[in-house]
């Protein structure tokens, strides 16, 4: 059965997206946590340090957001994903037997 195999790359490629995604998150919330506490000397004219640590905290709370957004994402896509493959496993693959053609033309048989 070749859907086990398709199915354990896909999930693998899917964790391995993400985990890189998560990581390199993780290293941007570091880096503007680290930098929090100095305005740049580009904008230290313009932005005062009060603002410029609300901006790194909005930063770092947009990023965790968008860290469970990606986690939540792709936990409901690989549920999905082994969801279909469960299906296809025990009722048959409708395009193999023929049925998914059928319910598209319409004929009974």
């Amino acid at each position: 059965m070749i859907e086990a195999p398709l199915l354990l790359l896909a999930v693998a490629a899917a964790l391995s997206v993400t985990g890189l995604g998560l990581w390199l998150s993780a290293r941007q919330i570091a880096h503007v946590t680290r930098h929090r506490d100095r305005v740049p000397e580009d904008f230290a004219a313009a932005v005062t340090l009060e603002q410029h640590r609300k901006a790194a905290d909005y930063a770092v709370a947009r990023e965790c957001l968008a860290m469970l957004e990606t986690a939540t994402g792709t936990a409901v896509s690989i549920a999905v994903l082994a969801w279909g493959a469960a299906a296809v496993r025990n009722f048959g693959s409708p395009m193999r037997s023929g049925r998914a053609l059928k319910a598209v033309a319409g004929t009974k048989r």
